[in-house]
């Protein structure tokens, strides 16, 4: 239990910081000629929750041996 406490919490921690920064080259749209098709997307970005975008950040660091973040926030 704690070990699932513990992944939970360190990717909802990942996922807020994510949450700060502007979307990745990934997350935007190539053709962004329509303008309401942004709208949508950043709603939909919006909506998405802390530990899926800290989990999807985990697993992109992974299939692209990237350094992984630290577990604990820097003060």
């Amino acid at each position: 239990m704690l070990i699932m406490a513990l992944a939970m919490y360190g990717c909802v921690r990942i996922g807020r910081e994510q949450a700060c920064h502007p979307p990745t080259p990934l997350e935007k749209n190539q053709a962004q000629d329509d303008p309401n098709l942004w709208s949508f997307r950043k709603l939909a970005r919006s909506l998405v929750s802390w530990f899926t975008r800290g989990l999807r950040y985990l697993m992109r660091c992974l299939q692209n041996d990237l350094p992984l973040p630290a577990f604990r926030a820097r003060e």
